[in-house]
């Protein structure tokens, strides 16, 4: 039996992390009891999309928060990735590549290498000859 309160403690745990899992986890609900409650109630399901609105942007700002310290610890990932997330800048230009053959289909990659297996010891031998001085 669903103790009274809890859909309100639901509401709160989904206001800290914005995640129907966790939320129901800690307060002990299954996610079939809150789908049943979100789709049944309107005012629990316009209540629920707010509490994980703001849950959601609670967790941006602990990420944000810990990004934020990475970065002051001088984590060089952490400062790469703020600067290329948020400054033009630093971001990579795209380059557009232009094939000036087609594309070889898959049985003629797969003929060439079953070519260069079948030739190895040939391609030793040369190698081979090659490195012998001539007199």
């Amino acid at each position: 039996m669903i103790k009274k309160g809890t859909k309100t403690e639901l509401l709160k745990e989904l206001a800290k992390i914005g995640n129907v899992f966790s939320a129901c986890y800690k307060v002990g609900v299954g996610r079939t009891t809150y789908y049943r409650w979100y789709n049944k109630d309107k005012k629990f399901k316009e209540k629920a999309d707010e509490a994980i609105h703001i849950g959601r942007a609670n967790i941006v700002d602990l990420a944000e928060h810990g990004l934020s310290k990475k970065i002051q610890e001088g984590y060089f990932p952490a400062i790469k990735f703020t600067l290329v997330s948020l400054t033009e800048r630093y971001r990579k230009k795209s380059v557009s590549v232009t094939l000036s053959q087609p594309a070889k289909s898959m049985e003629d990659e797969l003929a060439e290498m079953k070519w260069v297996e079948d030739n190895e010891d040939y391609e030793k031998q040369e190698l081979a000859t090659d490195s012998v001085p001539t007199l």
